[in-house]
């Protein structure tokens, strides 16, 4: 009974006075580690030091976090934070936060080092901003928020225009779309201690990259649970496998572990080990030996939030390859080249942009005028001098490579023009739906029992229905003027010049097969990114912290924390479950679009352009077609799911499933141990 008992405890991990924080953990062949929740593996021989710092910007050499996000964008950033706030204080759940960049400088720092050009210190925006839909300024929360709108940096839209390049038809967008009339602007999706008014009453708001990533990291400062590693050079990654024969407990009876699969498989796994270079050493000193100072870090969920070009996800397919060449990548990808470039950079406007988002489709792609803030001259505040009020928004335009590059050598005037010229287009007639129309040329040739009078016959007729079907596509877009002066097309504002640098990057779509591995998780661009036509980017990634971060929090309330390995899956494949099927569905309808508006031959443009008319016309279907496709883009809804931030029912629904799963899982791995026990005994 006592060798019973004792196989056990060296078996399975234990949690003890959960509101404490205290936990034991058995590692590798029984080595016993109790220090309020921080262990390491005998594999890592540095011991674990706790910092007294008042800061919690760490160098540790050797350290255990419960949850590792690598990546301190905004995504990752929101991740921390979500987690951080999310989960209660007697958890003693310890997040960091590695990022390869030095130490990102506060709001305050940013917004005073921000780029000087004019006599009047006058800043100006930068290009690189993101266009955040209200969902995600709720995730964001108001502790990040707030400080930039005191500071006027985040630049809300309340409508938006789309139309065309070939055809009349136009659609507009409005914060009121959200709410169809039996709706109120209470409801609950709205009504949290999160939002703020502007939320309610836009369709989003554009906001700097570097101001978004100060405000996140001064908020994530404030927060004792969550460590800041900055200027870390991630260099080895060792992520466990689902065969445990190393990290299982091993007794003399060799042959009866062997023998039964079923202990290596319920056994926890390992956490993951990593090694990084803090670049800062080198780079304040000289001596090389800093270059050969290994940190190293374990934790039980590795979180890659690192872009597009992911160092975790390639070197965890780079380390799976290495070690079976005949495996498949454990984060295999799905490729597709969009064989376009966008290019973006900052303009100056002669008159407002008046919360209004434009976007026109052109054959070779969408161009984007988004508002973006506008200082002023606070010292002409008195006076009300306009010419001392600066307008600007940011310029987005997808095009073929190769125009992209004149576009980039293009001297401004001649830009200038080019961006007018297109902006201030506006619909135009259809072209003819047959291709060219051909005429009866042929009509007055010899008699009128020739057989060349069924083909002029023939001819007319498409004349005809060419000429009626553009007349009603017209009339349509004129009606819808005519009885909705709201949703009459409205011209931008000219483009004055051209502030800043020019930016340009190739448009790809990409997305990982699996999300998860055992003990990783790829969110935001590490997992998908997307053609930036409809500004969903960087939102699906905050829909994927969120989504995460609410299963996480549901498991580690339902009593199983990170090191659980059997309640982290199954926490792990929810999460790749809704979000999957959600990226799938906004994948397939941004290639849809991008089809959509590439055509261009006649009959295609009329049924797009018609097809586009009836839905800004009709107040019915095209009501409630807009109001879903709104709600969707706006984040409240999915495509296949509810509003995302629903926690509540949703939640204790999955801490219900989950709890469920995990007892199922520890009575099996406990039963399995017993009976190994007995025929060790």
């Amino acid at each position: 009974m006592i060798l019973s008992r004792l196989y056990y405890t060296t078996s399975i991990t234990t949690t003890l006075n959960r509101r404490n924080g205290n936990r034991i953990r058995i590692i590798g062949g029984g080595i016993l580690n109790l220090d309020r929740h921080n262990y390491a593996s005998t594999s890592i021989p540095n011991s674990i030091s706790n910092s007294n710092s008042n800061t919690n910007i760490s160098k540790q050499e050797s350290k255990h976090y419960d949850i590792l996000i690598v990546g301190g964008g905004p995504v990752g950033a929101t991740m921390a934070k979500l987690l951080s706030e999310g989960i209660p204080q007697y958890h003693n759940i310890k997040v960091g936060l590695l990022d390869a960049r030095p130490n990102v400088p506060s709001l305050h720092q940013t917004t005073s080092t921000t780029t000087t050009t004019t006599s009047n210190t006058t800043t100006e925006p930068h290009a690189r901003a993101y266009a955040l839909s209200p969902s995600s300024l709720k995730t964001l929360g108001k502790n990040v928020i707030s400080p930039l709108d005191s500071l006027h940096r985040v630049a809300y839209y309340d409508t938006m225009q789309i139309w065309e390049s070939n055809g009349p038809a136009i659609m507009n967008f409005s914060h009121k779309d959200l709410y169809l009339d039996t709706d109120i602007d209470t409801d609950s999706d709205t009504d949290t201690d999160t939002d703020t008014d502007k939320d309610k009453h836009c369709l989003g708001a554009v906001i700097e990259d570097d101001l978004l990533v100060s405000s996140l990291w001064d908020s994530l400062r404030q927060m004792d649970n969550v460590t800041l590693i900055p200027s870390a050079k991630l260099q080895h990654i060792h992520v466990p496998t689902t065969s445990l024969s190393s990290a299982t407990t091993t007794t003399n009876n060799n042959n009866n572990i062997n023998n039964n699969n079923n202990i290596n498989n319920n056994a926890p796994l390992p956490p993951v080990k990593l090694t990084y270079h803090d670049t800062t050493l080198s780079s304040n000193n000289n001596n090389n030996n800093n270059e050969n100072i290994v940190n190293r870090l374990t934790t039980d969920l590795l979180i890659a939030a690192d872009g597009a070009n992911s160092f975790v996800r390639s070197q965890i397919n780079e380390n799976s390859c290495n070690k079976n060449p005949s495996s498949s990548s454990p984060f295999p990808l799905h490729k597709h080249s969009y064989h376009r470039k966008a290019i973006t950079f900052t303009v100056k406007l002669q008159t407002p942009i008046n919360g209004t988002a434009y976007q026109r489709f052109m054959p070779n792609g969408p161009m984007a005028l988004l508002p973006i803030w506008n200082p002023t001259n606070s010292s002409s505040s008195s006076s009300s001098n306009s010419s001392t009020t600066a307008y600007y928004a940011n310029i987005v335009w997808s095009t073929t490579p190769e125009q992209c590059e004149q576009l980039q050598n293009l001297p401004m005037e001649d830009l200038i023009h080019e961006l007018n010229e297109r902006l201030q287009s506006g619909p135009q007639i259809n072209p003819s739906l047959f291709g060219t129309t051909h005429t009866t040329t042929h009509s007055h040739s010899s008699s009128s029992s020739s057989p060349s009078s069924s083909p002029s016959m023939f001819s007319k007729l498409l004349q005809e229905v060419d000429m009626l079907a553009r007349s009603i596509n017209n009339g349509v877009t004129m009606s819808s003027w005519t009885e909705h002066p709201e949703r009459a097309f409205r011209l931008p504002p000219l483009i004055d010049s051209i502030v800043g640098q020019r930016f340009a990057f190739d448009l790809n779509c990409v997305h990982a097969q699996n999300y998860v591995q055992p003990r990783v998780a790829l969110i935001g661009d590490a997992a998908h990114t997307i053609h930036p036509m409809a500004g969903q980017g960087l939102n699906l990634g905050m829909a994927d912290a969120q989504c995460l971060a609410k299963h996480l929090i549901s498991n580690l309330n339902g009593g199983m924390g990170p090191s659980c390995s059997s309640g982290l899956q199954y926490a792990l494949q929810s999460y790749q479950s809704e979000r999957q099927r959600e990226t799938w569905a906004v994948m397939a309808g941004i290639q849809a679009l991008h089809e959509l508006f590439g055509l261009q031959f006649g009959f295609g443009v009329f049924v797009r352009s018609l097809g586009m008319n009836l839905m800004n016309h009709s107040s019915f279907l095209g009501g409630f077609v807009k109001h879903r496709l709104v709600r969707v883009a706006a984040g409240f809804d999915g495509v296949f799911a509810s509003n995302g931030h629903a926690g509540g029912a949703a939640a204790a629904g999955n801490r219900s499933s989950s709890r469920r799963h995990c007892d199922v899982a520890c009575s099996t791995t406990e039963t399995v141990t017993q009976m190994q026990s007995k025929q060790s005994l």
